[in-house]
């Protein structure tokens, strides 16, 4: 059974974030150079970067500027999703956005078309390894490196999505996949 995580692997949270920065500071924020929010806010010129900061907080914390609503699909999620529907392997999301968005959330996958299936909102510091239990997860689907560490250190299974900000991240038993396309792949393999 597998989870997935929601933000730079099934929603392109950073797309929206960038066009919100765009919108607020008045200035046009370098996508192409941001590989992470870490990497947008110093694609700001200098001088906008604590404005940047702060901004990028609200919306995590506040969704400020309908980030998680105005997101576009990570290419290939949807049929990644719905694959793993079909296959009776898909267990739900698990997501560091704040409880108070569980709406908007569960709002933006009904929208995209994901399969309907429980939504968990991982509190701060608390593994989503304790996530994954609940819903009778072995495997998280993940972009980051960090959760995914916790996961495998749990005894439990990741597959890292592939993304600049996390090329250099190794683990013996971490299954890497250049992109959704290739999750066909690794269930027929399984």
């Amino acid at each position: 059974m597998f989870a997935l995580d929601l933000d730079g692997t099934v929603s392109d949270t950073l797309g929206s974030l960038g066009a919100y920065l765009s919108r607020a500071l008045g200035v046009a924020v370098g996508l192409d150079r941001a590989t992470n929010y870490h990497a947008l806010e110093e694609a700001l010129p200098p001088e906008l970067r604590e404005r940047g900061r702060a901004l990028i907080e609200r919306a995590f914390r506040d969704n400020a500027g309908n980030v998680y609503g105005q997101a576009e699909a990570v290419p290939g999620a949807l049929e990644g999703a719905r694959l793993l529907e079909a296959r009776g392997k898909l267990a739900g999301y698990i997501t560091r956005r704040p409880a108070i968005h569980g709406a908007i959330t569960l709002g933006w996958l009904g929208v995209h078309g994901f399969p309907d299936a429980p939504l968990l909102h991982a509190r701060p510091r608390i593994s989503k390894a304790v996530y994954m239990r609940q819903l009778g997860a072995r495997v998280l689907v993940e972009d980051s490196a960090h959760e995914l560490e916790a996961v495998l250190t749990e005894g439990l299974g990741g597959v890292l999505l592939e993304r600049p900000y996390n090329r250099g991240y190794a683990h013996e038993r971490l299954v890497r996949l250049g992109g959704w396309a290739a999750l066909a792949g690794l269930l027929e393999a399984a």
